[in-house]
């Protein structure tokens, strides 16, 4: 929507510069006649003002030449293939990051990136809708940033895979007791049982 606004000014003021210098270059031209009309006359006309006001005109309809134009387009295929131009040129981004260690850690990261990212590419759509100058820095900070978000929530997503599993790596072992522990326990209670067994044939 600025950059609409921005054309539509642009237009307005180039517009107003060639009326306004076709206007004093007519006043000129006429003040001019009548001074050749009155002749030898004590009348004296003093152009130089009009003269200074035409040139300043005219440096403001130069500079106003010189500003960039804005080439917004809607077209999707070309705004598809600047924007994969640009995500192609910025594939490394954001890949030599530090990741989070623990668990928890990397869940907050991960939930902040993802929030990040969906609001980037929100930006990106409407971009599409309202039609975006594919030269624009604008664009490519906003693929530059969604490039970088993009990598880090693969980063992410790869750590907390690798530390889910390494968490879980002792899931199956058997766990065994020592046959000096086995014997402190089992031998006393079957000599237990072999004693009462005594004392029952007894009786």
């Amino acid at each position: 929507m600025a950059d609409n606004t921005i054309d539509s000014l642009e237009i307005k003021i180039e517009s107003s510069a060639d009326q306004a210098v076709r206007s004093l270059e007519n006043l000129s031209a006429k003040l001019t006649t009548i001074k050749n009309t009155l002749g030898n006359t004590n009348v004296e006309f003093d152009l130089s003002g009009i003269s200074k006001t035409t040139q300043a005109v005219e440096g403001l309809q130069k500079s106003v030449n010189k500003l960039p134009k804005n080439k917004l387009t809607l077209d999707a295929s070309k705004i598809d293939a600047a924007i994969e131009g640009l995500r192609s040129k910025f594939a490394d981004v954001g890949k030599d990051i530090s990741v989070p260690k623990t668990l928890p850690e990397l869940g907050k990261a991960l939930a902040s990136t993802e929030k990040s990212l969906d609001s980037l590419f929100a930006k990106e759509s409407k971009l599409k809708q309202i039609g975006v100058n594919l030269d624009a820095q604008g664009l490519k900070s906003l693929e530059y940033d969604i490039s970088a978000a993009v990598n880090k929530l693969d980063l992410l997503r790869d750590a907390m895979d690798a530390l889910k599993s390494k968490s879980f790596s002792t899931e199956g072992m058997t766990i065994t007791r020592p046959d000096s522990q086995a014997n402190l326990v089992d031998t006393p209670r079957v000599e237990s049982v072999s004693a009462s067994a005594q004392r029952c044939r007894r009786s």
